[in-house]
């Protein structure tokens, strides 16, 4: 069986009592699998690190390597600016605004003055950011740690 499903089967089990559960579910999915991608196609090492952490009123998807940082965390950033564009279609554009994480934001887009160059490929974070309630990513030497929060009603 594929990881993603049994991830997912675990889900699965412990949401049982949750009305929200498959819309969860189809979520967490589209998550694991981009994360997973992520660090397939960006970390430069060959492990990575899935958790999942299931609370009362929140399910956090947890994914750690010992890659390579976003490179976005090395972009020459004008005085004061905090945020850096990542990623966009033809609806969104995916911010990330640095702090202590990195926390990821989407705004509908204004596509008028867009200068294509300044748009680096993770258009995977973007699919995270929209499918989940929060998403963030920290680099702690040697880790890189991204987490994915989606809200839990019963």
């Amino acid at each position: 069986m594929p990881l993603t499903e049994q991830v997912l089967d675990c889900i699965a089990l412990q949401l049982q009592n949750y009305a929200e559960a498959e819309d969860i579910l189809f979520r967490a999915k589209y998550i694991i699998i981009e994360l997973l991608t992520n660090a397939l196609k960006h970390s430069g090492t060959g492990e990575a690190h899935l958790s999942v952490v299931i609370s009362a009123d929140e399910l956090q998807i947890i994914k750690a390597d010992a890659g390579n940082p976003l490179p976005l965390l090395n972009a020459a950033m004008p005085t004061g600016q905090t945020r850096v564009m990542v990623a966009y279609d033809v609806m969104h554009t995916l911010y990330a605004v640095l702090g202590e994480e990195v926390r990821f934001v989407c705004e509908e887009n204004a596509l008028e003055n867009l200068d294509i160059s300044k748009i680096h490929e993770h258009f995977g974070l973007l699919i995270i950011t929209k499918t989940a309630d929060e998403f963030s990513y920290r680099y702690r030497k040697p880790d890189n740690i991204f987490t994915a929060k989606l809200r839990l009603y019963r």
